[in-house]
């Protein structure tokens, strides 16, 4: 769980964001294989785009929190508080 006290640059209201980051695993293995996944890829959601990467590729990419990568690797719960 990540949550987040900030100020909006675009409207300068207060704003207080919780992130419920969930680990999930297919239950068809065959779904990791980058072609599968393309598949995948194919059936966005109105302005939702979703990607398959692995760790490696993830540790490289830019996203945001980068948190994200140390809650992946401690396996386990962790609340982080940030104002």
């Amino acid at each position: 769980m990540i949550e987040n006290f900030f100020v909006s640059s675009f409207n300068g209201k207060n704003y207080h964001e919780i992130l419920m980051i969930h680990e999930y695993e297919f239950n068809d293995y065959n779904l990791y294989s980058k072609s599968s996944i393309a598949n995948i890829e194919e059936k966005k959601k109105e302005h939702l785009t979703y990607i398959w990467l692995n760790l490696s590729e993830l540790k490289e990419a830019n996203f945001k929190p980068k948190i994200i990568l140390e809650m992946i690797e401690n396996k386990q719960f962790q609340h982080y508080i940030f104002d």
